[in-house]
C-alpha cells in the first residue's frame, strides 16, 4: 500500500514538473496563442487559440489576393472579392506583394482607415471601394457612388472635417462637386466641375 502512495506522489510531482517545463517552454519560445488542451496518459496536447474576434471581418484588403484586414493592419485570412456597398474593400495598386500575416498598414494608418470607414458610414456616404496608388504618399482615394471623389490621408482621422462635409452633402452644390480634399490635417479642399 505505501509503494502504491509512493508511486502515485511521484507521478504526481512528475506530471506537476513536466507541466512546468512545458509552460516555461512555450513561454521562452514565445508561442502566444497556444495553450495545453490536455497532458494525459504520456500524450501532450496544443491547441492554438484563435486571436480574431467574432467582428474581425468589418474590411478586405485586397493586392495581388484579397485577405480580411485587422484593426492593427495585419492581413488575417484570405476573403472574397466584394461587390458592393455592405463589406469595404481597400484595392491597393502599388507593386507591395503582401502574403497571409503581412503588416499591410501600421497600426496608426490601420486606425485611420477604420476612422475612414467609420467616417462615411457615418455621414451616409456611398461607397464602392477604397483605393491606395502609391503607398509612399499615405493618401486614399474614396470614389463616392453619388457624390465627388474624397482624397484622404493615412496619417490622421478625417473626423475634423465631418460637420463640414455634412453641411456640403446637404447643400444643393453636392451634385457640382468634384474633388473634396482631406490631406491637409484640419483643412478641407473641395473643387466644383
Amino acid at each position: 500500500m505505501i509503494k502504491r502512495q509512493s508511486k502515485f506522489f511521484l507521478l504526481f510531482f512528475l506530471t506537476i514538473f513536466l507541466l512546468i517545463v512545458v509552460w516555461f517552454f512555450l513561454s521562452e519560445l514565445n508561442l502566444e496563442g497556444v495553450e495545453i488542451a490536455s497532458f494525459l496518459k504520456n500524450k501532450l496536447s496544443l491547441q492554438q487559440k484563435s486571436e480574431k474576434p467574432q467582428s474581425f471581418r468589418e474590411i478586405i484588403w485586397c493586392g495581388k489576393e484579397c485577405f480580411w484586414l485587422s484593426k492593427n493592419g495585419i492581413l488575417l485570412e484570405p476573403a472574397p472579392f466584394s461587390e458592393g456597398l455592405i463589406i469595404p474593400v481597400i484595392i491597393e495598386k502599388t507593386e507591395r506583394a503582401l502574403l497571409l500575416n503581412d503588416e499591410a498598414f501600421n497600426e496608426t494608418q490601420a486606425k485611420t482607415i477604420y476612422n475612414i470607414v467609420s467616417f462615411l458610414n457615418q455621414l451616409e456616404l456611398s461607397f464602392d471601394k477604397i483605393k491606395i496608388n502609391d503607398f509612399i504618399s499615405e493618401e486614399v482615394i474614396v470614389d463616392l457612388k453619388d457624390g465627388p471623389i474624397i482624397y484622404f490621408s493615412l496619417k490622421f482621422s478625417p473626423d475634423f472635417a465631418t460637420s463640414t462635409v455634412k453641411s456640403l452633402k446637404n447643400s444643393v452644390n453636392w451634385r457640382k462637386i468634384q474633388h473634396i480634399n482631406l490631406t491637409v490635417e484640419n483643412r478641407l479642399y473641395y473643387s466644383k466641375l
